[in-house]
């Protein structure tokens, strides 16, 4: 067991990738990603910047939420915990704000 945990502190140590993208006709505010406060806003079809995080699996495994706000409502969503080495795109591809619900798409790669 704690050569595993080792093992993952280790890869964790190395980080990942992510960017989010937007594809609602609603702009979006107050993202917030495993305890990571992006400090952006995203109008619609638009992208952010690639960002890099490392992440202790001890924090990964609690806060694997996206999290923002948009028409008058904050919104959460429970994704997977990320792996070390990856590259990962979060795309915002519904809002329904009168039934509360958010839809997503994870596309995961190689970083290079």
């Amino acid at each position: 067991m704690l050569i595993w945990y080792c093992f993952a502190v280790l890869c964790f140590q190395q980080g990942f990738s992510f960017k989010i993208v937007n594809k609602t006709p609603y702009a979006i505010t107050n993202i917030r990603l495993y305890e990571y406060d992006m400090h952006i806003a995203l109008s619609p079809n638009e992208a952010s910047a690639v960002k890099t995080l490392s992440l202790s699996p001890e924090k990964a495994e609690g806060s694997s939420v996206l999290m923002l706000f948009a028409e008058n409502t904050n919104y959460g969503i429970y994704i997977e915990n990320p792996q070390s080495g990856k590259k990962y795109t979060y795309v915002i591809d519904s809002i329904q704000p009168k039934r509360n619900n958010i839809f997503i798409s994870t596309i995961i790669e190689e970083q290079k």
